[in-house]
């Protein structure tokens, strides 16, 4: 005789997800099949209220992988605070106007978020005030080729790093800026089969500390440029003493004000060391 099998299929549903991180309010949200999986790339780092945090990734990937089993699926990924203080500038190069994203071969398994970016000609990343700096960036690409990429701060090289084969990191040594400055990345990398590029950028200023005793005043001589900061709990001022030399006057310095290096200060402050 003959036998007759017969499939019966149903439409297939589709359920919501949501990826949320704990940190911030951005989210990822799309659809897929039921049963399906999805995966979702997420960055190394999140700069917060100028707190650096961080996570791991995943299997050497910074992609999250599920199973959509159920309508409005919701998944979190957890970041912890870095050891990285005072943190300036932070961004996944992608998200860097000035430069070229891409997601050329191995990127989007070995990259944070995914992506990375590099400078089709000489591009301007940011510009910082008069400090002392350190870069940071993680780079990925071809080692066989000795590929550089190069930080000038105006027309001084800052940082050099080199393509070793994997993701890699690194760090600058101090760079100390006198007044605004451009940091630019000269013309390096590219997309296509072999891609070269830098996956973020991490700029910290070495912050001076100040020492306040029992007393509650500190007497301070700065030794860099120092910006007045935007801070309701901290107030800077001048300091004249009047003509018949039996009061003073007090004027307030805006906030954003250089106060030059080789300044000298009295800190008035709770015992304790400061920044």
């Amino acid at each position: 005789g003959s036998t007759v099998v017969t499939v019966t299929y149903r439409e297939a549903a589709k359920y919501n997800y949501t990826v949320n991180n704990d940190i911030n309010d951005n989210s990822v949200i799309g659809t897929a099949f039921e049963g399906d999986e999805a995966t979702v790339a997420f960055s190394k780092y999140i700069l917060k209220d100028g707190v650096l945090y961080e996570t791991n990734a995943i299997n050497q990937q910074y992609n999250l992988t599920f199973a959509v089993n159920e309508n409005n699926t919701v998944k979190t990924i957890n970041y912890k605070k870095t050891s990285i203080d005072n943190v300036v500038y932070y961004s996944e190069t992608e998200d860097i106007s000035t430069l070229t994203s891409t997601n050329a071969g191995y990127i989007p398994i070995r990259c944070s978020n995914g992506q990375g970016a590099y400078a089709a000609t000489d591009a301007v990343i940011t510009k910082l005030p008069a400090g002392t700096y350190t870069l940071t960036t993680a780079v990925f690409g071809n080692s066989s080729e000795n590929f550089n990429f190069n930080f000038y701060a105006g027309e001084n090289n800052v940082f050099s790093i080199t393509t070793t084969g994997s993701l890699s990191e690194g760090t600058s040594s101090s760079f100390r800026l006198t007044e605004p400055t451009d940091i630019i990345l000269k013309q390096a990398g590219n997309a296509g089969r072999s891609p070269k590029v830098l996956d973020y950028i991490i700029i910290r200023q070495e912050a001076e500390t100040v020492s306040v005793s029992d007393a509650g005043y500190a007497t301070y001589a700065t030794k860099y440029n120092v910006e007045v900061p935007n801070d309701e709990n901290v107030k800077v001022m001048t300091v004249k003493v009047n003509d018949d030399k039996t009061s003073i006057t007090l004027n307030n310095v805006a906030a954003g004000t250089l106060i030059p290096a080789n300044t000298g200060i009295l800190v008035k402050a709770t015992a304790g060391k400061y920044d």
